[in-house]
């Protein structure tokens, strides 16, 4: 029986469109089913638009971009998701698992089984009001708590396990996923972590302090966000890059590790450590000592 394979390009670059096409054709002729997510302009590709209570769970999700797609793929197919291969377009790949010279390899080899999976490690975020959830979700890479835009300053005050951590003012706090430590938390000066590593890190935006530094949380630690500060309380959420809309200004967020992952599928053999050798020194390694 045929498997279900779902197509996510970045619309924006014409050459994933094309090897979208091309892909598809692919599976087409090994008998499998293929469709296109939801995008403007998605008819126009001649593959069938997906739809989950249509047509079923998938087998195989191919993101075609960089790492934004991949997120991206995540947070539409959150209710359908599958193992996941990223095909490098864009200019990060840490979560990418091949190129696109390789992808009608990198899709056979993804569907019968044989390339290596990474499972990562998702982030949970719940919102309250009072005692009240207000909102909950998952996230790959990060949860930013940043000041709304009508805030100058944000009063965070971090808790683990019930213990007061520290208060800090500033734009906010990151609590990122080891996934994430390679994203925004990175360039908020946060550690890089492995993505085998199964905890969280919080990492001050722009503390106005010289203490405030990061903190590495094991995988049972739960993490909370208060506001102690009335006049420098009003925050806003973003998942992965997307602000949430709330129509209720939090009172506290909780963060803690899903019980939810994703499972990441990669053809590209290089390490963890390999990839930021290359994505982030390349070039910049045998300069002349001083």
């Amino acid at each position: 029986m045929g498997k279900i394979i779902v197509f996510i390009p970045n619309e924006h670059f014409d050459q994933a469109l094309v090897a979208t096409e091309a892909l598809a054709k692919h599976c087409a002729s090994r008998g499998d089913s293929a469709y296109v997510a939801r995008f403007h302009g998605a008819d126009k590709l001649g593959i069938p638009v997906y739809d989950g209570s249509v047509h079923g769970n998938p087998d195989l999700i191919v993101a075609l971009g960089g790492d934004g797609t991949i997120l991206r793929a995540v947070r539409e197919m959150k209710e359908n998701l599958a193992p996941l291969l990223g095909i490098k377009f864009g200019k990060l790949g840490f979560l990418t698992g091949t190129t696109f010279e390789n992808a009608p390899e990198a899709v056979d080899a993804a569907l019968a089984g044989t390339a290596s999976v990474e499972r990562r490690n998702m982030v949970r975020i719940r919102a309250y009001d009072g005692s009240r959830v207000i909102f909950s979700q998952d996230a790959l890479n990060e949860v930013v708590i940043g000041r709304g835009s009508d805030t100058p300053v944000l009063t965070t005050m971090l808790k683990i396990n019930g213990h007061r951590i520290y208060t800090s003012s500033g734009d906010g706090l990151i609590v990122a996923t080891a996934t994430g430590s390679t994203a925004y938390a990175l360039s908020a000066g946060g550690p890089l972590m492995s993505p085998d590593y199964n905890g969280l890190v919080v990492v001050p935006l722009a503390s106005h302090t010289l203490v405030q530094r990061a903190v590495v949380t094991a995988p049972t630690d739960r993490i909370s966000v208060e506001f102690p500060d009335s006049a420098r309380a009003r925050s806003e959420i973003i998942l992965d890059g997307v602000t949430v809309p709330l129509d209720v200004a939090p009172t506290t967020l909780t963060a803690e590790v899903s019980k939810n992952y994703v499972e990441i599928i990669k053809l590209d053999s290089r390490l963890f450590y390999e990839t930021v050798a290359h994505e982030f020194f390349s070039g910049q390694q045998g300069g002349s000592p001083c």
